[in-house]
């Protein structure tokens, strides 16, 4: 009898699930206006749960609150922006003990760690459905096909295939029969590079999930031992994408790269755009907004701090919460998608310079040029003062004099400034906890 209620459960699930999937390819090309209307419609659900059942937020709501309980969303801007730090310290705060029908089975989770202590997460399944199905939505706009094998090199979630859950062996949306699935293969990030690369080459044609500096760090190794994957796509999270990766993957691995904006607080914020290189926000699933350092909202073309709102997540609702990559926000898409746009992702605000003269630039270096001026495709550029750079290089050998001049001048090139240029050799570069690595960053 249990087995018979879990199958039927589980049906359910995925007719849910389906029925979200169809929803999402529907909405994308509407109106903005009715895009804007179904997300309000999920924005007042959301609220009206969280002012009941969420401490943190009970008087901030009231405040909006209209007369007839609905919520003034044209004060939207009047609720707190709140941090990590805001949520780890009242984490009890955040959460709701009652879940309402269709919310009720939570997941844990956690963030990486990247940059500070993980976050420990609640989460309901039907977010994780919303999720899920932008990711097929996601698959669907690059031509994925779901027979081919996905394999994923990550951290955190990474675990063993669950033996009593045959879906969890597989990839792609649920109702899909089973036989036209590929076979969902999983290795932890924190496994050396010369053994990804193996188990790479042992797996036969496959997608390819993986952080972009993993990606990156595979390529180079293919290319310097001869050993080439099979890969049909690299398909990429969790770091900013930069035109450099494309180029060395596409050089060495031969293969297209598409990249997804997700986190572990508010789900899968954007995708990119198969046509434009755009990323476009998922405004059915998350509420996005860029904001200056002092909370007011940025224009379109300004850059600003990502502040995001996950719509299903019933069980630990976060609103306004601020993350501190940059983004610039656009306008339409020319791919004919309604979906509000991310022209750029900048990343953390670690990665961009900032010099005496009040310059702010976020660098863009090429690994070629590593390779012609110094030999080596391993490299790391960190500012340590307004003045001074450190390059710090991976290479078997003491530079030549003129090389050190020539790669001086490449970086101040590139900066546009003139600055103390240091140039140091390493052993290995260090990465996050979630296996996250900074090529250029600031330390000071």
């Amino acid at each position: 009898m249990r087995s018979e209620e879990t199958n039927s459960t589980q049906q359910e699930r995925y007719r849910v699930a389906r029925k979200f999937y169809e929803s999402l390819i529907f909405s994308e090309r509407l109106a903005p206006r009715q895009i804007a209307a179904y997300q309000e419609s999920q924005l007042q659900q959301m609220l009206a749960h969280t002012a009941a059942n969420v401490p943190f937020y009970r008087e901030a709501l009231e405040r909006i609150r209209l007369a007839d309980g609905r919520f003034d969303l044209a004060r939207w801007s009047e609720l707190p922006i709140v941090s990590r730090d805001v949520v780890r310290s009242n984490w009890l705060a955040f959460q709701s003990f009652f879940l309402p029908p269709g919310h009720r089975s939570v997941i844990e989770a956690s963030t990486s760690g990247s940059e500070a202590a993980p976050l420990r997460m609640r989460k309901t399944r039907l977010e994780h459905t919303g999720v899920a199905c932008a990711s097929y939505r996601y698959a669907k706009w690059f031509g994925y096909e779901y027979s081919i094998p996905l394999a994923m090199i990550r951290s955190g979630f990474i675990r063993s295939i669950n033996p009593e859950d045959p879906e969890d062996a597989l990839w792609g949306p649920p109702w899909i029969p089973a036989q036209a699935r590929g076979a969902r293969h999983r290795l932890d990030i924190k496994t050396p590079v010369d053994d990804q690369l193996d188990w790479l080459c042992g797996l036969g044609r496959v997608y390819l999930n993986t952080l972009p500096s993993n990606a990156m760090a595979l390529a180079q190794l293919a290319a310097s031992s001869g050993r080439k994957p099979q890969l049909a796509a690299i398909l990429t999270v969790g770091e900013r994408l930069t035109e450099d990766v494309r180029m060395e993957v596409k050089r060495h691995l031969g293969c297209r790269m598409s990249d997804v904006y997700a986190t572990a607080e508010c789900g899968l914020i954007a995708i990119e755009c198969p046509e434009t290189g755009n990323y476009h926000v998922q405004s059915e699933i998350s509420k996005v907004e860029a904001v200056t350092p002092e909370g007011m909202a940025c224009e379109p073309g300004m850059t600003g701090q990502l502040v995001a709102t996950s719509l299903y997540n019933f069980a630990m609702p976060i609103i306004r919460y601020r993350f501190n990559d940059l983004i610039i926000l656009g306008m339409n898409c020319a791919c004919g998608r309604s979906l509000p746009v991310i022209t750029k992702i900048l990343g953390r605000e670690r990665g961009l310079f900032r010099f005496a003269d009040g310059t702010t630039l976020l660098p863009e270096f090429r690994t070629d040029r590593f390779v012609s001026l110094a030999g080596t495709p391993h490299w790391q550029v960190a500012q340590v003062s307004q003045k001074r750079v450190e390059v710090r290089l991976k290479v078997p050998r003491m530079l030549q004099e003129s090389e050190s001049v020539a790669l001086r001048d490449y970086i101040c090139g590139v900066l546009g400034q003139k600055l103390d240029v240091t140039v140091r050799m390493v052993e290995a570069f260090s990465r996050s906890q979630g296996g996250k690595f900074y090529p250029v960053l600031r330390e000071f």
